[in-house]
């Protein structure tokens, strides 16, 4: 048998080059591609059934947003053109990830490339912000179920909208998840999808098999922007940040992209794509991007990967970059805890509160803080806010019968009083903590 007809049992499994097997409709368009320029080479990567509406299906970006008017936050650098490589790769410049940034997912039948791309990203900045300590495959299920303002109709296979997917990941978060047919994660890639090209109901739940509840699953990001259209803007960002999303025309000859450059050649415009740019580089004197598929290791003849023009906006690669960060990274939100603390304050006049925010915490889960901002208030005439740097250690230990540097109240109510054992000539009191239903720790 031979090996096109293997593949091609099932109609959306993708074909590695066989181009002596193809149809003559493809095969025609295949030796002429490759006949009128050196660029690059094309072959047949998909099976011989495969329709052009299914083609199309797999571009699935309806558009950044679906307000026309939307205008995202634009991150720009005063980028050093002699500072940058000749060549870049994001896998070589951060060891400790390329298992994610190299890892190709697959779509299947579905429009979800939003998601996967989006996806992929996160996965990569998360890994990246925490040195590679934690590896978390974000899933693109997550955002194709759940996410209902990503959707350009009923059906978010039909398409959905890039920025949508990364405000969702800032405001809901994502759950782990990974390819269809994988134990990976709390929500694996359904089979409805990929099969079917039919995005599930949103469930909240995760796989049986996964230790995890969906809510105790959730990571969450912290910002999204936009990358300038510059070539150096983009290139700066991805050394100083890793892999970004970029958003690009699909026309007919892509999908037969082989290997090398890629140079719209021939045929219509088919939809807009979106993928994930790793890096750069030069073939025979060409500049190109190297960039992440999400069709399968068997797309092309680079395992998935491919290279196009850089430079010059090629299919709009550089119109429409997209960044972020994750919430991995210690940071304090500390106006969000004074007015927690201000408004205890008002409504209950005499408090002493010390509230820890920690990495799986509601509503601001994930934003990490070495820190307990506590508020202390003695009446109308004196008060204070103080940050302890030792607050959390106990807590971090697992003791949490007492932590040190909190408010002590006198017997008498008349305010508080100063304490010099084990407060360094703060405040403290031995109390108890207890987790309220947002996730903050509350000392009482």
């Amino acid at each position: 048998m031979q090996p096109s007809n293997i593949f091609c049992i099932v109609s959306f499994i993708v074909l590695p080059c066989y181009a002596a097997n193809v149809r003559p409709g493809r095969y025609s368009l295949i030796r002429w591609i490759n006949e009128k320029q050196s660029l690059w080479t094309a072959c047949e990567n998909f099976a011989d059934n495969i329709t052009e509406n299914y083609l199309k299906r797999l571009n699935g970006v309806a558009g950044l947003h679906p307000d026309p008017e939307y205008q995202p936050p634009v991150k720009s650098y005063k980028a050093a053109t002699n500072s940058i490589p000749k060549h870049f790769d994001s896998r070589q410049a951060w060891p400790k990830c390329s298992d994610t940034i190299a890892n190709v997912r697959h779509q299947g039948s579905c429009g979800s490339c939003w998601a996967f791309a989006s996806a992929e990203v996160m996965t990569d900045r998360l890994c990246i912000d925490t040195n590679g300590t934690n590896k978390f495959y974000f899933s693109p299920e997550d955002l194709l179920e759940c996410c209902t303002d990503c959707a350009a109709a009923s059906d978010r296979c039909l398409g959905g909208y890039a920025s949508k997917a990364w405000e969702y990941w800032i405001d809901s978060g994502l759950v782990s998840g990974g390819d269809y047919n994988t134990p990976i994660g709390c929500k694996p890639y359904s089979y409805s999808a990929f099969f079917e090209s039919v995005a599930p109901k949103c469930r909240r739940q995760c796989q049986e098999t996964y230790d995890l509840s969906y809510t105790d699953d959730k990571q969450f990001g912290k910002s999204f922007y936009m990358v300038g259209p510059q070539t150096d803007q983009i290139q700066t960002e991805i050394m100083t940040n890793g892999p970004v999303v970029a958003i690009f025309e699909v026309y007919e000859d892509f999908y037969y992209y082989g290997s090398g450059v890629y140079r719209h050649i021939i045929g219509p415009k088919m939809g807009n794509h979106a993928v994930k740019i790793i890096g750069w580089g030069t073939e025979y004197e060409v500049p190109y991007w190297l960039v992440v598929n999400s069709w399968g290791r068997q797309w092309a003849r680079l395992g998935g990967f491919f290279k196009i023009l850089r430079g010059s906006n090629h299919c709009g690669i550089e119109a429409y970059v997209i960044g972020g960060n994750s919430s991995s990274k210690k940071y304090a939100p500390i106006i969000f805890i004074v007015i927690i603390c201000y408004v205890n304050v008002v409504l209950f006049e005499k408090l002493s509160y010390c509230y820890e925010i920690h990495p799986y915490a509601a509503p601001v889960r994930g934003l990490w803080l070495s820190r307990t901002l506590c508020f202390y208030y003695a009446g109308d005439d004196s008060s204070s806010i103080r940050l302890s740097d030792g607050a959390l250690k106990k807590r971090l230990k697992g003791d949490s019968s007492t932590v040190e540097g909190r408010a002590h109240q006198d017997k008498s109510g008349d305010g508080y009083r100063k304490s010099r054992s084990g407060s360094r000539g703060g405040y403290s009191r031995k109390t108890s903590i207890t987790e309220d239903d947002r996730g903050l720790s509350r000392f009482k």
